[in-house]
């Protein structure tokens, strides 16, 4: 199973690199795995990253590594003033895979909608988000790739970001 659609039935998504890395699937030696559960033994591998440290499932899909040929290479987004606007094309999404984007606004609040081309079902898309405000978490370290595993859940898994084992709440559609 690729990385969304493991952590989306509840198994734990493990490979070897840092959260929130970029790779082909064709160079990179990744080792990807999906286990049952965080027994597995790359789960204790301070190498891998995997998403059982995330007590948040939608948080944990963030880690999921993504192929730049598909999500391209722009992931992360900072919006200066209100009403700007950007573009973003994912093409060749297989299934369970997903791209994580990192949106910022200094003011307002960022919204998206899904533009579709023929032959895309808006309803095999699943768009989810995760709203913060920076001065409302925790100030935490920032996990690195030799970080302890049993250390990571209260670490954030990037500078700036909340903890791994913050919850979010469902406020609707």
């Amino acid at each position: 199973m690729n990385c969304g659609q493991c952590i989306r039935n509840g198994y734990n998504f493990c490979y070897k690199g840092s959260d929130f890395s970029h790779w082909s699937l064709n160079s990179h030696n990744a080792d990807p795995s999906c286990c049952e559960d965080d027994t597995c033994a790359k789960a204790s591998d301070s190498d891998y990253s995997c998403s059982s440290t995330f007590t948040d499932q939608v948080y944990a899909l963030t880690m999921c590594p993504q192929r730049q040929k598909t999500c391209g290479k722009i992931q992360e987004i900072s919006f200066d003033e209100a009403g700007q606007s950007i573009d973003v094309t994912v093409k060749g999404l297989d299934i369970g895979e997903t791209c994580t984007y990192v949106v910022k606004a200094k003011c307002g609040s960022p919204g998206f909608s899904l533009l579709t081309e023929d032959g895309i079902n808006s309803g095999a898309v699943s768009i989810t988000f995760m709203e913060y405000s920076s001065g409302a978490i925790p100030e935490v370290d920032a996990s690195t790739m030799n970080t302890e595993v049993h250390v990571r859940q209260t670490e954030a898994p990037r500078h700036g970001w909340p903890p791994r084992n913050m919850k979010f709440g469902y406020s609707g559609k």
